[in-house]
């Protein structure tokens, strides 16, 4: 293949598509030489990965991390290691633990005080007739629920909301600094987590802190990467889950239309927006051993960047995977991941997003996007938008 696949590179965060569609037609499983890592773009390639955490490990990071010469980092030691990066039979026992937080039925539980958060952030742009999207609401709104729902002071939401977006920022390119945040994040945590080992309260964090995996107390470090993984991949998702289902509707306004006339519709459309442009495009993996993928050899102590962004739009899985299908038939997308790496919190995702949605259009229903003051977000493998500025009608 004649050119560079770069994460990092800002023309692609534009419109990533067509080059996806060139690594899927072209090279589906594809080494950059250059850069030294691979890429895995088709949908049947990339579940196989996710599939098999025996040969393709997620404990060597999940994000292709670029040394100063630009060329993966293969060996790194994290300071602290979320369950994301950790695999079976590690990762099981404490990931059946932290589950009992994300069932069904405590989600569902969680609509009203959800919608209350919602609501309360709405309120003091609703009557300007304009807000920053971001700023005002999608940056704030994931955070505010998982800060109640650890049982935090809400004080620390804005601390939380800045953590979690420069983290992300610093993905794969700073090392030092994302550290050094982590640090200063876990100093926080550590006063709640003493604190509730004295004086538990109806949170997650309470009901964890006394809690045990085989026989074993959690630890504060499994603690802390918890929270880290709940506040960074939890409120990132949501947040530009949101700003990306804007630009659609703006994009296509049948589908606003659509979704004001008939609310109900709206869960649905979360399943397609997730697969039309996947918030998270794609995470690392690491080969523990010498593996054939798609016909391709790829030695041990490889790292692969496996494209859920790519495998979403894989024609191969689905109908006509350039267009955005409200009730899409058979839509089997991996934006939220697959098997014992599926994302524990997609269903309070897609309940954040649905309420998020039906009271935002409400209020706003004839929003328009301001693109020449609109910045994408620049994050490696995440896909949003760091500023979206709208304006819209005052409805009295």
């Amino acid at each position: 293949m004649i050119f560079d696949f770069n994460p990092y590179d800002r023309k692609l965060h534009d419109n990533p598509y067509p080059v996806y569609s060139r690594l899927r037609n072209e090279e589906p499983v594809y080494y950059n030489e250059d850069r030294d890592f691979w890429v895995v773009s088709r949908y049947q390639d990339v579940k196989t990965v996710i599939q098999n955490p025996e040969i393709y490990s997620s404990s060597k990071g999940i994000a292709i991390e670029l040394d100063s010469n630009g060329r993966a980092i293969k060996d790194h030691d994290y300071i602290l290691k979320p369950l994301i990066m950790m695999d079976p039979p590690q990762h099981t026992g404490l990931r059946r633990l932290v589950q009992r937080a994300f069932t069904n039925r405590r989600i569902a539980q969680l609509e009203d005080v959800i919608r209350k958060l919602a609501v309360e952030l709405i309120e003091p742009f609703k009557n300007k007739g304009q807000c920053e999207l971001v700023s005002e609401f999608a940056g704030s709104f994931p955070v505010s629920v998982i800060s109640d729902m650890l049982g935090c002071d809400p004080g620390h939401r804005v601390m939380f909301k800045e953590v979690a977006g420069q983290l992300v920022e610093k993905m794969g390119t700073d090392i030092a600094g994302s550290e050094r945040l982590i640090m200063g994040l876990c100093g926080v945590l550590n006063q709640v987590v003493e604190d509730r080992k004295e004086n538990p309260l109806d949170d997650i964090i309470s009901v964890l802190v006394n809690s045990e995996v085989e026989g074993e107390a959690i630890t504060d470090q499994d603690l802390y990467a918890f929270v880290f993984l709940l506040l960074v991949a939890g409120s990132e998702t949501t947040t530009n889950l949101l700003t990306n289902a804007f630009l659609i509707m703006d994009k296509q306004p049948e589908i606003r239309e659509a979704l004001i006339e008939d609310p109900s519709k709206i869960p649905q459309a979360v399943e397609e927006f997730v697969r039309f442009d996947s918030p998270a495009q794609g995470l690392a993996r690491s080969t523990t051993k010498e593996a054939v993928l798609g016909g391709v050899t790829i030695p041990a102590g490889e790292q692969l960047l496996i494209l859920f962004g790519s495998a979403n739009r894989d024609g191969e899985q689905f109908e006509d995977p350039d267009k955005f299908i409200l009730g899409r038939k058979d839509n089997n997308h991996i934006a939220f991941g697959f098997g014992v790496h599926f994302c524990m919190g997609a269903n309070l995702a897609r309940l954040e997003a649905k309420v998020a949605l039906e009271e935002l259009l409400r209020v706003m229903p004839d929003f328009k996007i301001n693109h020449e003051d609109s910045r994408r977000l620049h994050a490696g493998a995440i896909r949003g938008m760091a500023s979206l500025p709208l304006s819209f009608s005052v409805r009295h």
